[in-house]
């Protein structure tokens, strides 16, 4: 699904950060799938997909250019309810941008 080695280190961040959050974080081990952990909080869970860029935009629109493949990956996973798809993207500064995944669109999420 994605072109070379996953973000290890971006994604042990992200882990990190869903915790403090307040999430229960159950990493997902199978590189087929296209999440790389999953984060459970009451009422619901999150299906994350982890990716590093290098340039500083993290507009919508381009994200949704630099981050196509694990966009469509996302939406590739069938409808759960009550579980989300998010995509959340760690820059050169080393913060966290959550983006949500819909069928039809990505949206920012505060």
């Amino acid at each position: 699904m994605t072109r070379g080695r996953r973000p290890g280190a971006a994604i042990a961040d992200a882990m990190q950060h869903a915790a403090a959050a307040g999430y229960l974080v159950v990493p997902v081990l199978d590189p087929s799938l296209p999440c790389d952990f999953l984060a459970l909080k009451r009422g619901g869970g999150t299906l994350v997909r982890v990716r590093r860029v290098r340039y500083p935009v993290f507009t919508v629109p381009a994200i949704g250019h630099s981050c196509a493949r694990e966009i469509a990956g996302l939406r590739e996973i069938p409808d759960l309810g009550n579980l989300a798809r998010e995509l959340w993207v760690r820059g050169p500064g080393r913060h966290v941008r959550r983006y949500r995944v819909f069928p039809d669109r990505v949206e920012r999420k505060a």
